[in-house]
């Protein structure tokens, strides 16, 4: 069965396009035969075969000018980056695909069909996509050649004179060591280039932070179950893995931050650390309580700081 192709944005402005074309090709068309119908064999100097000895010349060269312009985004190149050769283990990889102009003239840049891109360890595993597992990434590439295959393209825009542009920014989080293999190939309008490069991954090394340091959030919300109990979380948006020392104790009360009315819970944990991978969140206290059920402000003292958790949020 056929799926139907989802409106969008590129495709209406693609079909208005169209439309202003036939628009435009029709008026042509009427014009041209109008000034035949008045001109031809008068031997006025709007004659056509009188501008054509005059002005054919100037035209070609103009129009094969245009056409060329128009077709120079053919020799652009395109190239992948990761900013650096070597990453720890746990640290997430951005992969970029870039487009370069080898011109000293802006180009217009007409914009791919499709960029596919694979990473993998030697040994053939696939290294997975940052907040993506292997089904979300699958279905995401699906998409991808879905919009390929009906001719969908999107990415254009001008290129400045020997500049870049980025048309694509993956992330990934390799959690082996070893070599992985990047490689990404891009089909545009005029043909279809493939690049490849490796990496190294060095053993895992988290670093050692504190709720106050840069990229760490601890908060209280809801978590995302059927039905969400509040939880106490960290979010870690960091490009690489950090570690967290437990808390000792936990302190709650609700209503007001001056209430008398207060619950100090101590704990002993198996694992004295958290580890948090790059650009993600971990639970690191399920309170038990309904956040559907729960009216009101529910307060949180927990590594020297105070956290609030309000249901009208």
């Amino acid at each position: 069965m056929t799926m139907p192709v989802p409106f969008s944005s590129a495709n209406g402005l693609y079909n208005l396009f169209v439309m202003l074309l036939a628009f435009i090709l029709i008026g042509l068309i009427i014009c041209f035969r109008v000034y035949l119908r008045r001109y031809e064999g008068t031997g006025h100097w709007l004659e056509p075969t009188r501008l054509w000895k005059r002005y054919g010349k100037v035209a070609l060269v103009l129009l094969v000018v245009a056409i060329g312009y128009a077709n120079l985004d053919h020799y652009c190149s395109f190239h992948i980056t990761t900013g650096q050769p070597s990453y720890a283990a746990g640290e997430a990889v951005e992969v970029r695909c870039i487009v370069s102009n080898p011109w000293p003239i802006p180009i217009y840049y007409r914009g791919h069909m499709a960029i596919d891109i694979e990473t993998s360890y030697q040994n053939g595993s696939k290294v997975q996509r940052v907040f993506l597992n292997y089904a979300e990434a699958a279905a995401e590439a699906a998409t991808e050649a879905s919009r390929a295959a009906s001719g969908e393209s999107w990415g254009e825009g001008f290129i400045s004179p020997n500049g870049d542009k980025i048309v694509k920014t993956v992330r990934y989080t390799p959690m082996l060591e070893g070599e992985v293999m990047i490689t990404a190939e891009l089909t545009s309008f005029t043909k279809v280039s493939a690049v490849n490069m490796s990496i190294e991954i060095t053993e895992y090394d988290p670093v050692l932070v504190n709720v106050n340091s840069t990229g760490i959030t601890l908060f209280a919300g809801p978590s995302q179950d059927q039905y969400p109990n509040l939880v106490i979380q960290i979010r870690n948006d960091n490009p690489y893995p950090v570690r967290i020392l437990v808390f000792s104790s936990i302190t709650r009360w609700a209503g007001s931050p001056d209430s008398d009315t207060k619950t100090v819970t101590h704990i002993s944990w198996v694992n004295q650390h958290w580890d948090i991978p790059p650009y993600s969140t971990k639970t690191i206290w399920d309170t038990g309580t309904s956040a559907k059920t729960t009216r009101t402000l529910i307060y949180f003292r927990l590594y020297g700081k105070t956290l609030v958790y309000s249901p009208l949020n």
